[in-house]
């Protein structure tokens, strides 16, 4: 690219002679204000806002509740409450686990004797003899040399 032309022109530095300074005419009032660099400069009064002076009170906090928990997050709360919940499941499942557990030989034994107690005949359902009405001899013959017999009279 070609150079572009000089367009700038260069300033003269002026002085400033000290005088005697004078005040504005106070026609109204000036406030300080805070300005640029940490300084502050004279403002007209009539230029600032009106609630520049009186700036609006925060909302006043809600009154604190009494009791116990008064000084307690709610969430908080809900996060504990689940803990709390979380622990007592965990306690019953092991408590119903635990008897599971408990369950072992005794009750074993205990359903053992009970499936042989169904098993065996009632009294007075079984005929003493094979002349009773209704009685027959049954020989089941199974694999093997067993042979069960049921109600068989032999004399």
């Amino acid at each position: 690219m070609d150079r572009l032309p000089d367009t700038t022109t260069p300033l003269t530095p002026t002085t400033i002679a000290p005088g005697p300074l004078e005040p504005a005419p106070a026609s109204e009032p000036m406030v300080w204000v805070p300005g640029p660099g940490n300084g502050f400069v004279a403002v007209p009064r009539s230029i600032l806002p009106a609630d520049y002076f009186a700036p609006t009170a925060p909302a006043p906090a809600p009154p604190a509740r009494g009791g116990i928990g008064a000084g307690i997050d709610p969430r908080a709360q809900v996060i504990a409450a689940g803990g709390v919940f979380a622990a007592g499941t965990g306690w019953g499942i092991g408590q119903v686990l635990s008897a599971f557990a408990g369950l072992g030989t005794a009750g074993l034994a205990a359903l053992a004797l009970a499936a042989v107690v169904a098993r065996m005949p009632r009294p007075g359902t079984t005929p003493a003899d094979n002349t009773a009405p209704g009685a027959s001899t049954e020989i089941h013959v199974h694999r093997g040399a067993r042979v069960k017999a049921r109600n068989l009279n032999i004399r």
